[in-house]
């Protein structure tokens, strides 16, 4: 077996992925450590079988591994054996002697949207560099890679690319009448301070009541 090639399955936990990225001194002060599997759809549907092959070999790469941190972000390929009807992550090898670094100052973009409107488990995440652009389908959670998930979390949190939610500017007239209705609420919420009388010990409001 080639020694640049490993089973990705072999690093199901977070401190033997972290020593992977650490043999090639890459950590940093916080280490996101998740994978993805090469997105070539557009490719495809642009271009065919050719299409396709162009994309294979400009990207040699079925999926990736990285390691986004504060210096920036590594890439290990990804490559699964033989023809694959599905690509599974836990199927790839890592590829150690193709490993990319790109530096905070090289990254030009990353967006990350959803892979299909009803599809709440799986992104699309594109990263934009200075000389190149990486389409990856990344799934929320990986069971094979217990770390994933978390990771993933905060990669999404530290760029905060999360699909924004647009606010409807109310009209002036809609925001008079809604404001009452808050204000009252707001009221009502709060407890009564009643006062008591000193002499009879009675509360001042039942009094003034009768």
């Amino acid at each position: 077996m080639d020694n640049n090639v490993i089973h990705m399955s072999e690093y199901n936990t977070y401190e033997k992925v972290l020593s992977l990225f650490n043999r090639v001194g890459e950590l940093g002060t916080y280490n996101n450590i998740f994978a993805g599997i090469k997105d070539s759809r557009n490719t495809m549907m642009l271009g065919g079988a050719v299409g396709g092959m162009v994309n294979g070999m400009e990207f040699p790469f079925d999926g990736l591994l990285i390691n986004q941190s504060d210096k920036g972000i590594g890439l290990f390929y990804l490559k699964q054996p033989g023809i694959p009807l599905t690509y599974k992550l836990e199927k790839m090898n890592i590829e150690m002697d193709k490993y990319i670094f790109i530096p905070k100052e090289n990254i030009k973009n990353i967006t990350i949207k959803k892979f299909a409107i009803l599809n709440l488990k799986t992104k699309c995440v594109k990263i934009e560099t200075t000389d190149k652009t990486y389409k990856l389908i990344v799934n929320i959670d990986e069971k094979a890679f217990p770390y994933h998930a978390e990771n993933f979390a905060r990669f999404m949190g530290t760029y905060n690319i999360q699909q924004p939610v647009q606010q409807v500017q109310q009209p002036v007239a809609q925001q008079a009448q809604t404001q009452p209705e808050q204000t009252t609420q707001q009221l009502q919420q709060q407890p009564q301070q009643i006062n008591f009388d000193p002499n009879t010990g009675m509360p001042i409001n039942n009094q003034n009541n009768k």
